[in-house]
């Protein structure tokens, strides 16, 4: 999972990929960030901040 992030995050016009797993997720030390989990807590949910307006040509090139 944070390899997927950190490969989304090094993708040219992205800001932001939201939470990375740590360990003390996976062994439930920690919570893992509110609405982390698609609705039916079958996948997971990442969010990502484009560097653009989300409208612009290049931001749309971008999520393509």
């Amino acid at each position: 999972m944070n390899e997927l992030n950190d490969k989304i995050a090094d993708q040219k016009g992205i800001s932001f990929v939201s939470s990375k797993i740590t360990g003390g997720m996976v062994t439930g030390e920690e919570d893992f960030p509110r609405n982390f989990l698609a609705e039916e807590e079958r996948a997971v949910k990442l969010s990502v901040i484009l560097d653009d307006n989300p409208y612009d040509k290049t931001s749309l090139d971008t999520v393509e």
